[in-house]
Order: C-alpha cells, then sequence, then structure tokens
C-alpha cells in the first residue's frame, strides 16, 4: 500500500469527514490483477497454494523470506522479515512458529548462506541499528531452532537490500542503501565480516542475488531495471530495463531458480502486480506472470510485492520447489499482510506453454 494511502487511513480514523480523501486510495486486488498490466497486456496467471500467518505488524511490514530445507529434503521453513519487529519463522504449511521470532529491529532483507547440511546463517539487513543482523540456524531432530548472534555493524545510514552469496569457498553478503551504494563483504570463518569494495548505482536499489555460477550479482535499481554486476572486475551492464515491455517499477525482490534445466532469473515488478523471468546466463526474457486468487481454497492473488525466494528442491508435497512472494494487500478476508507459496509445477506450466 503507498505510504500516502496508510497515512489518509490514519488520519480518516480521527478525521470522519475526509473519507473522500481515501477514495485514490481503494484498492480491488482480484479486479487489478484481471486487468491489463503496465504495457497493456493481460499476463498469464498462477494460483498459491499456501499463505503464511498474517504477520503480527499492521500497515506495510512482511517484506523479504528465504526458504530454508534439510539435507534430507523432508522439511523446510520460510524465514521472513518483518520490517516493523524482526525476524519471523513459518513451517512449510504456512504456519508461523512464534518460538522462533526475533524482534531485533526493522529487518528489511534477508538470505541465507549453507554452512553444510543442515546448517546455515541467516543474514538481514537491520535499519533500527544500521548492521548487518546474523542468526545461527540449525536443523536437528526434524526441528529447526535459531540463535541470534552479534550483528555486524554498517556505516551506511538505512541499510535496505540485501544477498548472500559463496564464491570460490568464500562467504559475502551484499547491502544497499538508499543512496544507490551496495556494500560488498566477506564473512570468516567466525562470521566476522570485512568490507571489499562498494558498487555504486544512480538511485535507490533493493533486490539483489548472486549468481555464483557466473560470478555475477543481479541488482535491481528500483525505478531503471536490472543490473548484472561482474564480481570479478566489476563491471556493470543492465539486462533489462524498466519501461522496456517486462519491467514496470519498482523492481523490487529477485531471485533465481536452479532446477534440472536453465537457471531462471526471477525479479517482481511491483507497478504492476507482475514477475518477470529471464533464462540465464544471457538474461533472455521468457514469461510474464500474475499470481491470482483461488477463492475455492481461499487464497487471495499476491499485489505490489516486494521480496520473493525460490527454492528448486524437492519438497513434501511440492516436487519442483516453491516460489514464495510478499503480499503487499492481504484480502480474502483483509489482513496484516502476509507471503503466498507457489506450487513451482504452476509457473514451469506456464514456461512450457511460452516456449
Amino acid at each position: 500500500m503507498p505510504a500516502v494511502c496508510r497515512r489518509l487511513r490514519l488520519f480518516v480514523a480521527t478525521v470522519p469527514f475526509s473519507a473522500a480523501l481515501l477514495s485514490a486510495c481503494q484498492f480491488n486486488e482480484a479486479r487489478v490483477l484481471a486487468g491489463e498490466d503496465g504495457y497493456g497486456k493481460r499476463p498469464a496467471t498462477v494460483s498459491p497454494s499456501a499463505e503464511t500467518t498474517p504477520v503480527a505488524s499492521s500497515e506495510d511490514a512482511a517484506d523479504d523470506a528465504v526458504v530454508l530445507v534439510s539435507a534430507s529434503g523432508d522439511e523446510a521453513w520460510i524465514a521472513a522479515a518483518d520490517k516493523r519487529f524482526g525476524l519471523r519463522v513459518y513451517e512449510l504449511s504456512g504456519e508461523e512458529l512464534p518460538e522462533l521470532a526475533a524482534p531485533v529491529g526493522r529487518l528489511n532483507n534477508i538470505d541465507a548462506l549453507s554452512l553444510g547440511p543442515d546448517r546455515f546463517l541467516l543474514l538481514a539487513s537491520n535499519r533500527t541499528e544500521p548492521s548487518i543482523s546474523l542468526f545461527d540456524a540449525t536443523i536437528s531432530g526434524g526441528k529447526l531452532n535459531v540463535l541470534e548472534l552479534p550483528a555486524q555493524p554498517l556505516e551506511l545510514v538505512e541499510p535496505y537490500g540485501l544477498c548472500a552469496g559463496t564464491l570460490a569457498g568464500d562467504h559475502y553478503v551484499f547491502v544497499g542503501d538508499k543512496e544507490g551504494e551496495v556494500q560488498q563483504w566477506r564473512l570468516d570463518t567466525v562470521r566476522q565480516a570485512h568490507y571489499v569494495r562498494t558498487f555504486r548505482f544512480a538511485s535507490q536499489t533493493e533486490g539483489c542475488v548472486v549468481d555464483a555460477e557466473s560470478s555475477r550479482l543481479f541488482v535491481g535499481e528500483e525505478t531503471v531495471g536490472i543490473w548484472a554486476v561482474d564480481l570479478t572486475d566489476g563491471t556493470k551492464s543492465l539486462i533489462d530495463r524498466v519501461g522496456d515491455g517486462r519491467l514496470i517499477a519498482d523492481v523490487e525482490g529477485l531471485d533465481i531458480y536452479r532446477g534440472d534445466g536453465e537457471p531462471l532469473l526471477l525479479a517482481s515488478s511491483q507497478g504492476d502486480h507482475a514477475f518477470a523471468v529471464y533464462a540465464l546466463p544471457g538474461a533472455v526474457p521468457l514469461l510474464r506472470f500474475r499470481i491470482v486468487a483461488d477463492e475455492a481454497a481461499g487464497l487471495d492473488g499476491v499485489s505490489e510485492t516486494d521480496g520473493i525466494a525460490v527454492s528448486p528442491r524437492a519438497l513434501p508435497g511440492y516436487p519442483a520447489g516453491i516460489l514464495v512472494a510478499q503480499d503487499g494487500y492481504n484480502e480474502l478476508p483483509a489482513e496484516n499482510q502476509n507471503f503466498k507459496i507457489v506450487d513451482w509445477r504452476k509457473i514451469r506450466k506456464l514456461l512450457d506453454a511460452s516456449r
């Protein structure tokens, strides 16, 4: 929901005669998702298979997520950022595990590094105390345990986008701010972060993802497009631009699905509630789609998406993996924001039909 609309809702609550001011802020998700996209077309559609419990925080709270899968593939969890609270964790069914919640401040984006079978390091950008929040996540006996670790302080005024990856055996985290600065840090064996370098963009960035196979960092410059940064020499190339047929500002979440076939880059085109899919390594456009309601199952669609996460692992009920997308307007019924879970087989059918 646009910030101006949230402020108007609070104002109307205390000044009833101002209700007319909200007319421009009314949002009917089903109608919007059934309409044309930002290019006068109607994208292909899928529906969610499940959804998470709404976050307890109101207004614009849920943001980004990452999927943690056990070595056996028998269990999986969704760790997510609530930017008015901290860390929240959900079972694959969507039920929140409140005992794993961590009220550490305004987390924005989150990612995970694999430290071995059933061991992960969770990393999140923290806007309350400018830092990288760190958590040790281990799976034992079919249960996930999360332990908060000392945070890594940052000199960025407001850490925003974040992603992590392993390159040539070293663990790295990339964290950006609202001024177009993206810093690269290397994590040592005791989880201390060491500054490496800074990449600069002309305006605000957020979503990013590391492609270890090609040693590239993909970065979404929200009003511009998607950049590919060569991590061997630091050069940048714009692989898709807002307005060229696939992206409508803001460019938000980015992630890579690496299954049996070619790796796929996914991006959320927030401005028209759609998602774009590209084939890597050449970033060849393949598909635009939306996530619409499954009314029979009581699941609404997905709109104004911030963060996305994918997992290609075979999971219980999802043999080809899942897409997790933040939902900016959680309707059917109207509740606080949450995350929708999409069976990847539905997306694969769209990809097969588009070729």
